[in-house]
């Protein structure tokens, strides 16, 4: 089972962020070994950083070379949130490039996993589902408690489709406003298209 870890630090700059991944770069290679997908996205000074791995013995693994490269930017980080995932859709689509592009999660305070195919199911027969723009989709946490993120080639991308998933949502029982983030750099490994469950 592949897992997402988040990484969310008070602050975090564009030039700390790419010290950091220039660190790891030159002690273990970029994307490290167990890789799935790597995403910065949030304003400047509030960088954030979502991956996914094959394992989490193979994120621990990366864990000890990652670790001291964030000491040494100055970055006070958190323990990263961990949660299993689900399903992920990666799109033939290319990836935005970067400083383009937007990253959106869902968190709703529950959601089963009934609600998110009653409600995929219902965008895929009106051929809304994977939706224009939509270049990454991952659903994870547990059944009760399931989170969706994604990445969209752009915001003009994701408004264009809240008209048609919104009722979809609220026929189901879940009523929640989508967090948005300014995507800064995504790579996707061919271990994520392989992975990719649909």
């Amino acid at each position: 089972m592949s897992f997402l870890v988040r990484f969310a630090p008070p602050s975090m700059t564009t030039a700390q962020y790419e010290e950091v991944k220039a660190s790891v770069a030159r002690s273990v290679g970029f994307p490290p070994e167990g890789l799935e997908m790597h995403i910065c996205f949030g304003d400047e000074g509030s960088r954030r950083v979502t991956e996914i791995w094959s394992s989490m013995a193979a994120f621990r693994a990366f864990g000890e070379r990652l670790m001291p490269a964030i000491s040494a930017a100055g970055i006070a980080m958190p323990e990263p949130e961990v949660l299993p995932v689900q399903r992920m859709i990666v799109t033939e689509d290319p990836m935005p490039a970067d400083d383009t592009g937007l990253v959106v999660r869902f968190r709703p305070p529950s959601m089963t996993l009934a609600q998110y195919e009653q409600v995929t199911s219902r965008l895929t027969e009106q051929g809304l589902f994977p939706a224009k723009g939509v270049r990454a989709h991952v659903l994870t946490g547990d059944d009760g408690a399931l989170q969706v993120g994604g990445v969209w080639a752009s915001a003009e991308d994701f408004d264009a489709f809240v008209p048609h998933l919104r009722p979809l949502m609220e026929g189901v029982g879940i009523t929640y406003d989508p967090e948005r983030f300014p995507l800064h750099s995504v790579v996707v490994t061919d271990a994520a298209r392989q992975h990719a469950t649909a």
